[in-house]
């Protein structure tokens, strides 16, 4: 049985490391380097300095508020984080964590409130916004608020968005922004969604492409079938395909299974058994019936797939 832990040898990158566990006792062979220092972890700690730097970001911010509502037993301040309108009819309280080892709780909240600040920001000024989520440190919570703001920003000037996302220095950063504006092109308009993603970059273009295919099947799954029997077979129309598959196969499992045949051999087996796993739980006979009708004509991956498949017991 195999656990992981964190290893540091600065205290501030870290990477993930198998550890072995037998007999109730855990193992974890390693090499010092050149420091002859190394920070061993089982979560990334969020340290007092992250909160004092989270807290300097954010005390100038205009929609936060942040104020001491009490004091620890050795006299430390305990602060509230109040993000919005004081005069908002509802509220929301999150605290982060209660005990020092459970560090996890501080990183979603720091993503979350750089996420929601995004959000909120970015449907009044997002080109202040943007500012300041260029100013955030690099990591999850910067790319959580670049997408965020990529969504806000794109669902009222998508041009604008767009054009932010082409100069992000960051490389996390701007496939995050990318994506976004992708799925959210995609559902307004697709065709020149679909257009622009063919702009950049390749490392970019998988993530986008998946992102305007989910929300086109979304909103307009004929549309989008149309488009798909028009193109050629490639990696892109077997995303197409997942994607719109992803959507019909609740409400259509037959043609599901046909955009499955449809995609090169490498991922038609393992697409193919999923949906038709998914079409057994929803009405077995029938897609047993569809196995019957169309076992001599599949690819012998699939066919071997699909016959494992079938011998599972009925789920």
């Amino acid at each position: 049985t195999r656990t992981a832990c964190l290893l540091s040898p600065d205290g501030r990158t870290w990477r993930s490391e198998k550890m072995e566990l037998a007999d109730q006792r855990v193992s974890l062979r390693v090499t010092i380097g050149p420091t002859g220092s190394l920070y061993v972890a089982r979560v990334e700690p969020y340290r007092l300095s992250d909160l004092d730097q989270l807290l300097a970001r954010l005390r100038p911010h205009p929609l936060v508020r942040i104020e001491v509502i009490g004091h620890t037993v050795e006299n430390r301040p305990l602060e509230i984080i109040r993000i919005g309108r004081e005069s908002a009819p509802h509220r929301v309280f999150l605290r982060a964590r209660a005990h020092p080892w459970e560090p996890g709780g501080n990183w979603v909240i720091e993503g979350l409130v750089a996420a929601v600040l995004a959000d909120i920001w970015g449907s009044s000024n997002p080109a202040d916004a943007a500012h300041w989520v260029n100013q955030l440190p690099q990591g999850p919570s910067r790319e959580e608020a670049a997408a965020t703001l990529a969504t806000v920003w794109a669902a009222s000037d998508i041009n604008a968005a767009a054009a932010w996302s082409a100069n992000l220095p960051d490389p996390s950063v701007r496939a995050a922004a990318v994506e976004h504006i992708a799925a959210t092109w995609g559902a307004i308009d697709p065709d020149n969604a679909i257009a622009w993603l063919g702009t950049q970059p390749d490392n970019l273009r998988d993530r986008g492409y998946l992102g305007a295919y989910n929300s086109w099947a979304g909103t307009d799954p004929d549309g989008l079938a149309d488009w798909i029997s028009q193109l050629p077979a490639s990696p892109q129309a077997d995303t197409a395909r997942r994607s719109l598959g992803e959507v019909t196969i609740e409400s259509d499992p037959a043609a599901a299974m046909d955009l499955a045949l449809g995609m090169n051999p490498a991922s038609q087996a393992d697409t193919a058994g999923r949906w038709f796993r998914s079409w057994r739980r929803s009405d077995d006979a029938a897609a047993q019936d569809w196995l019957q009708q169309n076992w001599n004509s599949l690819p012998d991956a699939t066919r071997a797939r699909l016959g494992s498949e079938q011998s599972r017991s009925q789920p």
